[in-house]
């Protein structure tokens, strides 16, 4: 896996943590630990992660922590490891397994493994080729007239990527759609 540069670094810190600590009026570094920010900035480097997981990871953390010595408000009555099913609209059965993995002890204490997190709440990409093409052509089968429109209005593409990261259940990298749709329509054209 590539390291992540600089940038991608900064626009982490400046825009999803940012945000995210802002919202919920809390540091940074009571959030991440710089390793759980290499590693949360190498997966979305590599788009293994886009920026929608990066902010179910942090409000994860957020929720499955105790930040400061003192629980989050939002879990202040609740037990710390259950994930808040309404942020991550993930299945209880879901949380309880994440919850069971990291303890809320290991959370306080060490660095957790972001990827891990990543896979159980189910937010990493999928970059597969083969995969995601066959998504796409399942979307240009099924929507002949937008198909046709694209000549036309080239944004019908970005509703044409929607219906692929609808059918992936969000875990396909939208970027990689959007190359393969070009291309497959492109074809079409001629």
């Amino acid at each position: 896996m590539n390291k992540p540069t600089a940038k991608t670094i900064a626009n982490l810190i400046c825009g999803i943590l940012l945000a995210t600590t802002n919202k919920k009026n809390l540091e940074i570094d009571s959030i991440l630990t710089p390793t759980e920010l290499l590693e949360l900035a190498t997966l979305l480097e590599n788009k293994k992660l886009n920026n929608q997981g990066a902010t179910q990871i942090l409000e994860f953390l957020i929720e499955n922590r105790q930040i400061n010595g003192v629980k989050n408000e939002a879990n202040h009555e609740e037990n710390a490891t259950e994930i808040d099913e309404q942020n991550f609209d993930k299945t209880q059965e879901n949380s309880e397994k994440v919850s069971e993995k990291i303890s809320e002890n290991s959370l306080e204490k060490t660095s957790v493994n972001i990827e891990e997190i990543a896979s159980k709440l189910s937010v990493l990409q999928v970059n597969d080729d083969k995969y995601l093409t066959q998504i796409a052509q399942s979307v240009i089968e099924n929507n002949p007239k937008q198909v046709l429109e694209y000549r036309e209005k080239p944004q019908v593409l970005n509703f044409l990527v929607g219906q692929c990261m609808k059918t992936a259940k969000g875990q396909g990298n939208s970027q990689l759609f959007a190359t393969i749709l070009e291309e497959k329509l492109a074809s079409l054209s001629v």
